[in-house]
């Protein structure tokens, strides 16, 4: 969860970090966070697609961010590294 608990919106995602969509809503997302960030929450929410076989140890790896307090930086390293896991031997 990212913003205030009392903010007067919540915004809950539903994402996959192998999704197209979902990687293409990010902007988006950033840009509202930006804006209104003390009237908007934003909670993530896993949305493993069938045929993203590396979206469930994502969502494993961001747990463990999160585990760490550094759950909303995972993404941002995984977009730096051009995708899923791209360049780590599986």
């Amino acid at each position: 969860v990212r913003g205030p608990a009392n903010a007067p919106v919540t915004i809950v995602e539903f994402a996959d970090f192998e999704c197209p969509f979902s990687k293409q809503a990010q902007e988006p997302l950033a840009k509202v966070l930006e804006r209104y960030h003390s009237a908007v929450r934003l909670v993530y929410r896993h949305r493993i697609g069938a045929n993203h076989g590396q979206a469930e140890k994502a969502a494993e790896a961001l747990h463990c961010a999160a585990d760490q307090n550094k759950g909303w930086e995972y993404p941002l390293f995984v977009g730096s590294r051009g995708g899923v896991f791209a360049g780590i031997a599986a």
